[in-house]
């Protein structure tokens, strides 16, 4: 059976944790998205009592919110279920990765407006304030970090996937790397296009690296060599 996308009512533990983690991190860049939407954030120290704190605001977020959360969960879920087989066999086509059976993906339709991931879980955030055509994209976006991340395991056993999560540079080839996927014709089909951005480089360094997918599509080379050559792009730009 084809990987499936369950949504389910946000996570008050993922955001407690990026929250915790993000305050470790004040200078990355969606930490400051963090604070924009929630400004509560930057007062915070890492104190028992913070956390409390912060606790009860997401709980009250939630409840303040419920039925459009509620209701975007059963929404969204319906809108996914017209997209999530073709743009499934569509990754795997591009990705060149066998699916795996049976999986779900867990997807939480939150008030978290970072929208994590957690690739060994197979799960990810959304928010619930996104527009449908947003919702889409960031489903597909994360969904696409999943099986690339499965696809390097599967041909370099040995990789180490603790970089998949950390901000290292094979963490930012992926974020560079997943704009350009899904802006492969076979994915736009389903999806629509994808703004060629990622804040994880400036857009004159990913052009290059689209530049190389698009001479990769062009000479019908495996999805393993490009990869090579996007990491040793990337051992020099990233």
């Amino acid at each position: 059976m084809i990987p499936r996308v369950y949504f389910y009512f946000g996570d008050l533990w993922w955001d407690i944790w990026l929250v915790e983690r993000f305050n470790k991190m004040k200078k990355y860049v969606l930490y400051k998205q963090l604070v924009k939407k929630y400004p509560i954030v930057k007062k915070l120290k890492n104190t028992e009592k913070d956390r409390e704190k912060l606790r009860l605001f997401f709980i009250n977020e939630y409840k303040k919110h419920f039925k459009e959360i509620a209701d975007s969960v059963a929404h969204f879920q319906k809108v996914w279920e017209k997209k999530n087989d073709k743009f499934m066999h569509a990754l795997c086509c591009v990705l060149q990765v066998k699916p795996p059976k049976n999986r779900v993906i867990k997807g939480y339709i939150s008030i978290n407006p970072i929208c994590p991931r957690d690739w060994k879980g197979w799960s990810f955030c959304i928010t619930y304030t996104m527009l449908d055509s947003g919702k889409i994209r960031t489903t597909a976006h994360e969904i696409t970090h999943m099986f690339y991340f499965k696809k390097l395991i599967d041909e370099f056993p040995k990789i180490n996937t603790k970089m998949f999560n950390e901000h290292g540079r094979e963490w930012r080839l992926s974020e560079v790397l997943a704009p350009i996927i899904m802006n492969d014709p076979r994915i736009v089909k389903v999806i629509g296009k994808t703004p060629l951005h990622t804040y994880a480089c400036g857009d004159d360094i990913l052009l290059k690296f689209d530049e190389l997918y698009k001479e990769h599509l062009k000479k019908k080379t495996s999805f393993v060599t490009f990869y090579k050559k996007a990491r040793k792009l990337a051992d020099k730009l990233l």
